[in-house]
């Protein structure tokens, strides 16, 4: 099964979910439905899947392979979008404790 059919089944599942999340770093903050850790993790899969000059792929080449632009754009940012913080919990945002998946 595909990294995407995963994911879109996950999604149908999880339902509109609803996130608010900052950069611990420089406090920019996001607002975004669905399940963003599963996408996160996912597009963090595709950037790194088969690069053999050793470099990301792009977020048009992630966009092209069918994540999300809101996701993708997320990897645009300076800092390292793991490391995001659940708003309300204070907990990283891809932690169980924030609600997260990992």
């Amino acid at each position: 099964m595909h990294v995407e059919s995963q994911v879109e089944k996950l999604q149908k599942q999880v339902g509109k979910a609803a996130w608010h999340f900052r950069c611990p770093e420089c406090g920019q903050e996001w607002r975004m439905g669905g399940d963003v850790p599963l996408l996160v993790l996912a597009a963090e899969h595709q950037r790194w899947m088969r690069r053999l000059d050793g470099e990301p792929r792009s977020t048009e080449e992630l966009v092209e392979r069918g994540c999300p632009v809101e996701i993708a754009r997320l990897f645009e940012h300076e800092h390292d979008v793991t490391t995001f913080v659940d708003v309300k919990s204070g907990q990283p945002f891809m932690d169980r404790e924030a609600g997260g998946i990992l």
